[in-house]
């Protein structure tokens, strides 16, 4: 599967061990000929509705900060350690700082509802593909995770 990511070679390479494995178990050509046929059938099908990964969001970059003070107490090895993380740092100083941005495809809520593309079949047997126009480019500003949070704590380690 990692080969087809390998333009022009990968899938014709992906096909080597496969034909290599049915050549050592079976003595004749009929193994190797039957996973060859396999394979080829297979090529011609797969990917052919939507190639993998046509769509993708853009790349988060936040900064998160983890302050942290131990104070010793007096009992033998006995440490109080008292801590914050301010998860989304930057967002703190500036709002499109660490804003997480991108297509929303739904959750586990509300489903995945939001309608993206529809398809039909035309009289040769093609899918014909119309894109809402709504959706096309629209990225989205996901406030519950692109707002800074704080969060303070204690720990007793002895």
């Amino acid at each position: 599967a990692l080969m087809r990511f390998v333009p022009y070679i990968g899938a014709l390479a992906s096909v080597v061990p496969p034909l290599a494995l049915a050549a050592a178990v079976d003595p004749g050509w009929s193994m190797m000929g039957w996973t060859f046929a396999l394979f080829l059938a297979g090529e011609m099908i797969m990917g052919q509705i939507v190639p993998a990964n046509r769509s993708a969001n853009p790349v988060q970059k936040t900064i998160d900060l983890h302050l942290e003070q131990d104070i010793p107490l007096s009992f033998k090895d006995t440490r109080l350690k008292l801590f914050v993380d301010c998860l989304n740092f930057a967002n703190i100083f500036k709002k499109s700082w660490g804003a997480n941005t991108g297509m929303d495809f739904g959750n586990g809520y509300s489903g995945y509802s939001r309608p993206i593309a529809s398809a039909t079949v035309n009289a040769s047997g093609q899918y014909v593909y119309t894109f809402s126009s709504s959706t096309l480019g629209s990225q989205l500003v996901f406030t519950d995770l692109s707002r800074w949070q704080l969060q303070v704590g204690a720990r007793l380690e002895f």
